[in-house]
């Protein structure tokens, strides 16, 4: 079959009858005794850039169907983007197409497979991709941007009536839902994945009942809300922050007393209060579920590990998925949103448009409101390259986990929404590998290259501008000793002692992911770094602490401790977990177009609200993410039931 040449101009207007690269890739298989004869049979073979290095798609056609596909990611990350590789394999068979929903925490390993597949499958229609020409994707004239068609009435196979449509299952969702149902409105909870997402476990709010009664530490409304605007830059709707703050702790309350019945009970995490890098007391974690680590070092600050392992989140919403049962909130999972109903361009939003796991289309009317709970776009990395410059520092040398693509965030924009104002979003960035396990951090060169003592979000932002977005931690055995302790009234278990900790950090040695020895020659030998430079800045570094203070960077002085052998070292890569941006609402969670002006019917919670964060998510309000989210969903329940 001879190749086709076309401009991308035509080739995006449909030429061959499809619309742009996405329909080539996704063009339905129908049943073999009356298939149209599509594909060239034969075997075609593509690659596309991961995080790492690129994917291979090899995939085998016969007239009219995908037979076969192999994925090569072996040059990804084995634990994320190679262990995603057989999944995405199925979901190409599965659907028979290149639009694939990828695999959470693996998005540029998916990106790459839709684009190595899309190529395969437009080499195997004799579509010739690489010489399109002209009309590129430019931030003048991105592609999400683009709407595709609408849907056709006529394929719609089911229409569901609710007050409520909210879309997405995270911790918005839910909580947004079970406020929206526990006020009397009948509620229908919609969404991409096979089950409710559970990211984190903490929850910052403003001293609530729990916070009072147990004595801890309250917050000063004035000075705490002030410091939050002034690391945004007072760039966000300060309204919209006043109100998290001014109700969170009653929402807090709220969610005590759900809690309670499933045997979940809050602990507030640890807080300092020293001014500039302090943490605020007001972070509430839930234990008491199945999943609470019985070896609380698994969720200690100093052990070394990402923090991804115990995520208490995750018996929140098991307890919130029974919380819905009992409210009468059915959730329709594998049902992906594709589209926003607007009457006319100054009209309400009446319905959304799904596609489910098996293709077909169905509509959900809400009547009340359709509430956007989908996430953050952290999986677009055209949005993250557009709205993130942070990320795009930091190159394919950060790790991205956010699994969320925009595309609800995309559908709002097609009909008149607008993303935030501020476009300087923020990454809500962690370190991982050596996190937070250091007393001294070094770069590539061998040299220290900040205060080490100033927070998580700011480590990894001033670690990112070290070559590779890379650092290196020192400590040594003694720093168990010298660490603040954990305490049992903060994580809900047995004090942990300076041994546990060695026999973490000595388990993470026999992982390969730390060294331990008694030379710190072996230690550069083991991370890369030039032994005698890192000798030379341990060497000034115990001098200072010899004499009580840091010459370099002025560390806290409770914090300098010497470095004796045997010395720890581990590397410290940087890791986004999500983009904290997303569409530009107000204080009442209303969605709005560009001029302020609400889309009747419209509204957003959680990752897809804007206007609440800029510049970078901050750790000095520890799970200040999940008190958003839940703050605002509990809210907007009570707004649309008329009981504020």
């Amino acid at each position: 079959m001879k190749k086709a040449v076309l401009s991308r101009r035509d080739f995006l207007k449909g030429a061959f009858g499809i619309a742009g690269m996405a329909a080539v890739a996704a063009l339905p298989t129908v049943a073999k005794a009356d298939a149209e004869k599509i594909y060239t049979p034969g075997t075609y073979t593509a690659s596309a850039r991961g995080l790492n290095a690129d994917v291979t798609v090899t995939m085998t056609f016969d007239e009219t169907s995908i037979v076969d596909v192999v994925v090569d990611a072996s040059g990804e990350t084995p634990e994320i983007g190679g262990a995603a590789a057989s999944k995405l394999v199925e979901q190409v068979l599965a659907g028979q197409t290149a639009e694939i929903d990828g695999v959470s925490g693996a998005s540029y390993t998916s990106d790459a497979v839709r684009k190595a597949a899309t190529e395969c499958i437009a080499q195997a229609k004799g579509i010739d991709i690489s010489v399109l020409a002209s009309e590129p994707v430019t931030s003048d004239n991105p592609s999400w941007l683009k709407a595709p068609e609408e849907v056709d009435e006529s394929k719609i196979v089911e229409t569901i009536e609710k007050e409520v449509v909210v879309i997405g299952c995270g911790p918005a969702g839910y909580y947004t839902a079970a406020s929206c149902a526990e006020n009397g409105l009948e509620t229908v909870i919609v969404a991409k994945g096979e089950s409710y997402n559970a990211f984190g476990g903490t929850h910052f709010v403003f001293n609530s009942d729990f916070q009072k009664e147990t004595g801890h530490t309250l917050i000063d409304f004035n000075t705490a809300v002030n410091d939050f605007l002034g690391m945004q830059g007072h760039k966000c709707n300060e309204k919209i922050v006043w109100t998290y703050a001014n109700r969170s702790g009653e929402a807090m309350n709220w969610l005590v007393g759900l809690m309670a019945d499933y045997g979940l009970y809050p602990t507030l995490c640890d807080y300092n209060n020293l001014p500039l890098v302090g943490t605020y007391p007001g972070g509430h974690t839930f234990y008491g579920g199945p999943n609470t680590p019985v070896d609380v070092s698994d969720n200690d600050p100093y052990t070394g590990d990402l923090g991804l392992g115990y995520v208490p989140q995750v018996d929140v919403g098991n307890a919130m998925m029974s919380v819905l049962d009992k409210l009468g909130v059915d959730r329709y999972f594998n049902h992906t949103c594709v589209r926003l109903n607007r009457e006319g361009t100054d009209g309400p939003v009446t319905s959304i448009v799904v596609k489910n796991k098996d293709g077909n289309y169905k509509k959900f009317v809400g009547t009340k409101a359709v509430v956007i709970c989908a996430g953050s776009y952290g999986a677009n990395k055209e949005m993250v390259e557009h709205f993130c410059p942070t990320i795009k520092m930091g190159g394919e040398n950060v790790i991205v986990f956010d699994p969320n693509d925009g595309s609800v965030d995309q559908q709002a924009v097609w009909i008149g929404a607008s993303m935030q104002k501020n476009e300087d979003h923020a990454p809500m960035l962690f370190c991982g590998d050596a996190h937070p396990v250091w007393d001294v951090l070094v770069n590539k060169e061998g040299f220290r290259y900040m205060e080490e003592g100033i927070g998580t979000s700011y480590t990894t932002g001033s670690t990112m501008m070290q070559t590779g977005a890379k650092g290196y931690a020192i400590w040594c055995e003694e720093y168990a000793n010298q660490l603040k302790p954990v305490k049992a009234d903060i994580i809900g278990g047995a004090d942990i002692t300076p041994e546990m900790l060695r026999n973490k950090w000595d388990s993470l040695v026999d992982a390969g992911v730390f060294v331990k020895s008694e030379s710190l020659d072996e230690v550069a030998e083991f991370l890369g770094l030039p032994a005698e430079q890192l000798k030379a800045t341990i060497e000034k570094y115990n001098a200072d602490v010899a004499n009580g203070e840091d010459t370099e960077f002025h560390k806290n002085k409770e914090n300098l401790f010497p470095i004796t052998a045997p010395y720890y070292g581990g590397p410290m890569g940087c890791a986004c977990l999500a983009v904290v941006a997303g569409l530009h609402v107000d204080e009442m969670s209303r969605v709005l177009q560009a001029d302020n002006v609400a889309i009747p019917h419209l509204y957003a919670v959680g990752l897809a609200a804007g206007d609440f964060w800029a510049n970078t998510y901050t750790t000095r309000f520890p799970g200040n993410s999940l008190g958003h989210c839940l703050t605002f969903g509990y809210l907007l329940g009570r707004q649309l039931a008329g009981v504020e």
